[in-house]
């Protein structure tokens, strides 16, 4: 799944919610926090040296970081 799919992941989540299918509330929670994951993870791996280091990590935790799948926390 690319990062341009999971940012439709709330709107079809809220379409089938809105065509009176009852989609659980930790569901959609749950979609929302992997496409946060996901984008914070592409916007990390695009940082640079100082950029990293004002944040406090190095190069390979950042890589690291933004290599792990966006289901995993």
């Amino acid at each position: 799944m690319t990062a341009s799919s999971l940012q439709t992941l709330p709107s079809v989540a809220e379409r089938l919610q809105g065509a009176g299918r009852a989609v659980p509330s930790s569901a959609v929670a749950l979609l929302r926090e992997w496409r946060r994951r996901s984008s914070d993870r592409a916007k990390l791996s695009m940082l640079d040296d100082r950029m990293l280091e004002d944040i406090g990590i190095t190069r390979a935790e950042a890589e690291s970081l933004s290599r792990k799948p966006f289901w995993r926390e």
